[in-house]
């Protein structure tokens, strides 16, 4: 991955997306060399990365189903729990 920084993006922008087009490199884009701000990536790592997002929405909706299946309605206050772990 290469970094460039917001300064250098802008000048090189057509560089910058011909080398993701064609190579699949991703560019971080970082202000002043430090903060990653921003990235330029190819569409299918944005469209991998969209499919993880969507599975793993799919596994928590799933995991909040089975938790509200499985809720006996028994409720243990927060200060109890801090108590028995010594918190």
């Amino acid at each position: 991955m290469n970094d460039v920084t917001t300064s250098e993006a802008g000048p090189q922008f057509a560089d910058l997306l011909h080398r993701v087009l064609s190579s699949h490199e991703r560019v971080r884009i970082t202000k002043d060399g430090g903060e990653l701000v921003a990235a330029v990536i190819s569409r299918e790592d944005l469209e991998l990365l969209e499919e993880l997002e969507r599975l793993e929405d799919e596994a928590d909706a799933e995991a909040f189903r089975k938790a509200e299946a499985d809720d006996d309605g028994v409720r243990i206050p927060f200060e109890e729990i801090k108590a028995r772990h010594g918190l």
